[in-house]
């Protein structure tokens, strides 16, 4: 499976950058997506991640 760069990801608007994406390789590597937090409400978060907005709960 081929991971996206940095730049070319829907999460570079959220501060993702190449750091952040080496960091997460072994994470990838284990099935895991990331996302970022965009909105926090009630114990509820709004997150993006690459495959698009989810909702998650704290």
């Amino acid at each position: 499976m081929s991971s996206p760069s940095a730049g070319s990801s829907p999460l570079a608007d959220y501060g993702w950058d190449t750091t952040l994406e080496n960091e997460f390789t072994s994470h990838r590597a284990a099935g895991l997506i990331p996302a970022r937090v965009a909105a926090v409400d009630r114990g509820l978060c709004d997150a993006v991640a690459e495959t698009g907005p989810l909702r998650a709960s704290a």
